[in-house]
C-alpha cells in the first residue's frame, strides 16, 4: 500500500504532491499529540489536535504517547514506516528527517517529464534551499557554534 492509495482526501494529480501531504500530515498529527501530552492537555485536546488523514490511526496514536509507549510501534508496517526511527526523538531530528526525506523524494521526480511531479520537485527542492539559508543566517546571527550549525542544515536539491 502506498502513501498515494492511503490518501483518499489527496486529490492532486502529482503522487508525489500526495506522498509530501500524507508525510507532513503525519508528522503534524505526531508533533501535535507530543506537545499536547508534554504540556499536560488531556487526551480529549490532543484528539481535538490531529488531522486524522492517511495511514495514522489518531486514536490509536494518543492512547500510544498517553500510556508512555513508543510511537514507532504503530508506524511499522505501515506506509509511514519511514518516519519510526524518528518519531520518538527530538522535535528538531524529526522535522530535519522530514525535510530530508521529501527532498530525497523530491530528487527522484525531478527528471520527470509528463505530469507535475517535476514542478513540485523543483518547489519543495527551492524551499529547502531556503530553508538552509535561514537555518545558516540565524546561527550565525544567534551566535551558534559552526559544527552545529552544520548539522541542522538540510540534504538539498540538486
Amino acid at each position: 500500500l502506498s502513501l498515494h492509495d492511503a490518501l483518499p482526501i489527496c486529490e492532486a494529480e502529482s503522487p508525489l504532491l500526495c506522498e509530501i501531504y500524507a508525510l507532513t500530515a503525519a508528522v503534524s498529527d505526531i508533533k501535535s499529540v507530543r506537545r499536547s501530552f508534554l504540556t499536560g492537555k488531556d487526551e480529549a485536546f490532543a484528539l481535538n489536535c490531529v488531522s486524522g488523514v492517511g495511514d495514522l490511526d489518531s486514536k490509536k496514536l494518543v492512547s500510544i504517547v498517553y500510556g508512555s509507549k513508543s510511537i514507532s510501534e504503530i508506524l511499522k508496517g505501515t506506509s509511514l514506516e519511514e518516519l519510526s526511527d524518528y518519531a520518538d526523538g527530538e522535535f528538531t531530528e524529526f522535522e530535519m528527517y522530514l525535510d530530508n526525506l521529501i527532498t530525497q523524494k523530491a530528487v527522484s521526480h525531478k527528471s520527470d517529464i509528463y505530469g507535475s511531479d517535476a514542478v513540485v520537485a523543483y518547489y519543495y527542492g527551492k524551499m529547502a534551499e531556503i530553508k538552509n539559508v535561514r537555518i545558516i543566517l540565524s546561527g550565525i546571527l544567534g551566535g551558534v557554534d559552526k559544527e552545529i550549525i552544520s548539522k541542522r542544515v538540510r540534504e538539498i536539491y540538486v
